[in-house]
This record gives C-alpha cells, sequence and structure tokens, in this order.
C-alpha cells in the first residue's frame, strides 16, 4: 500500500509519501490512525510529536463516499474540526485546528 499524507503546522508544509499499516499514517510531525468500531463508524485519532492529539468519530453516511463533518475532541482544548470520506475501503481525510495546524490523509481501512 502507498499512502501519502500532508501534514501543514504553521507556514511549513510537509508532504511525505511513505509506506504505513493499514489505517496508519505517519510523517515526522505526526501520526493519523482511522480504526473502523463498528460496521457504521470510524474512530480517527490525530496524534502530534508536540504532545497533542485529537479523537473524533466518522459516522458512516447513507451513500458510500459522501464527506462527513465531525469534530475532533483535542487533549489541548485547542477547537478541531475534520472532513472525511470512505468508498471502498480508501479513506480520504483533512483536519484543521483552530490554532492553525492541519493535514490530510489517503489511507486504506481493512
Amino acid at each position: 500500500m502507498r499512502t501519502v499524507m500532508t501534514w501543514v503546522s504553521g507556514a511549513s508544509a510537509v508532504l511525505i509519501a511513505v509506506q504505513a499499516g493499514a489505517g496508519e499514517v505517519a510523517s515526522r510531525t505526526g501520526t493519523i490512525t482511522a480504526v473502523p468500531v463498528s460496521a457504521h463508524a470510524v474512530e480517527v485519532r490525530v496524534q502530534s510529536v508536540h504532545g497533542w492529539h485529537c479523537v473524533g468519530l466518522f459516522a458512516k453516511p447513507a451513500q458510500e463516499g459522501e464527506a462527513v463533518q465531525f469534530p475532533l475532541t483535542c487533549s489541548d482544548k485547542v477547537e478541531a474540526r475534520a472532513l472525511m470520506s470512505v468508498e471502498d475501503g480508501r479513506a480520504a481525510l483533512v483536519f484543521r485546528r483552530k490554532d492553525g495546524n492541519k493535514g490530510s490523509a489517503a489511507l486504506t481501512l481493512d
């Protein structure tokens, strides 16, 4: 599997292509993990090397492939939101925090 992740922190962007396990993308600045928790939901976790992490629950829409926006609860109380779509076991995710940190990932869910 080839996975691509973009992570923007402040004014500098990092675009990295890495080999990763299904549902996980890693870079120099953090990790994004997406784990199916039921037939209708995926738990998303964004972990930064700076110590904070955010967690949210993606509820699968009635129409596969539709993008769903959902809140992320962050350990440092910074507000965050994510937008994700899943189709045929592939997920596309973008997130943004109020402090300017943002990123995106394309990954495979088993």
